[in-house]
């Protein structure tokens, strides 16, 4: 009787140790979505790059603990997937006030910085304002948020179906501005091998953060501890050394 009960409680104990380190292991794994975003996110990773913010997010959950495995939609789908907490966290996400009420924001992750590219040599006027282009002649991506911008103030928008079609007119001549962003636009300049040809105009930057469902369990601890690991690498150079390698 006494083999018969140290069996049952070893098989009842072992049984135990194994839930709680599955629960254990759920709670420090995280699921966050993307979408293919470069440089910020690849759904593809090229020549072993992965998108700066995939490589940040991942860094600082592992420094706190967390596994992360990462997920790639479109946009509005990956959005609202992650809103009704399918999913923990979403990337590359900036701030308003109505996602406020279902998302937690960490401490910016990374930023998106409007402007004007222009050839290295430019001389002339520089713009400092989307209004500052009024009546000029502006390169802009076809469908892209920029073109809207340029027409609200005034510009006269050139209309460009890739960057490397606007870029390959602005070192030409054929227009002396581009309206994008530094961190998208700028990493492809560097593939087309052109960023030493070129500079950067500063306008607007806005801050960009990982966004955490609140229908996610724990999700302001899974915040908080997140800070924690993003503070963390900031710290020791990781972040600086994650970013160097999209530049």
């Amino acid at each position: 009787m006494r083999q018969l009960l140290n069996s049952f409680f070893t098989i009842f104990f072992t049984f135990g140790l194994l839930f709680f380190s599955s629960k254990t292991l759920w709670a420090e794994s995280v699921v966050i979505s993307a979408t293919d975003y470069p440089p910020y996110e690849f759904a593809n990773p090229e020549g072993g790059l992965r998108g700066f913010d995939v490589e940040v997010t991942e860094a600082a959950f592992e420094r706190v603990g967390f596994s992360s495995e990462f997920k790639f939609f479109p946009w509005k789908r990956a959005l609202e997937m992650t809103r009704q907490g399918n999913f923990t966290g979403i990337l590359s996400c900036n701030y308003n006030d109505k996602r406020a009420q279902t998302f937690f924001f960490s401490t910016p992750i990374s930023r998106s910085t409007d402007g004007y590219f222009v050839r290295k040599d430019h001389k002339g006027y520089e713009p400092s304002s989307f209004e500052g282009a009024k009546g000029i002649r502006v390169g802009a991506i076809l469908g892209w948020v920029q073109g809207k911008l340029l027409t609200e103030g005034g510009a006269n928008v050139v209309e460009y179906r890739s960057e490397e079609l606007a870029f390959r007119d602005l070192l030409k001549g054929v227009v002396d501005y581009i309206l994008l962003t530094r961190e998208g636009s700028g990493f492809r300049a560097m593939q087309l091998g052109i960023s030493n040809k070129i500079r950067f105009l500063k306008v607007r930057e806005k801050s960009l953060y990982l966004c955490i469902s609140k229908k996610w369990p724990n999700a302001e601890q899974i915040t908080q501890k997140f800070n924690e690991g993003l503070a963390a690498i900031q710290a020791d150079g990781t972040y600086d050394a994650i970013h160097s390698k999209y530049r």
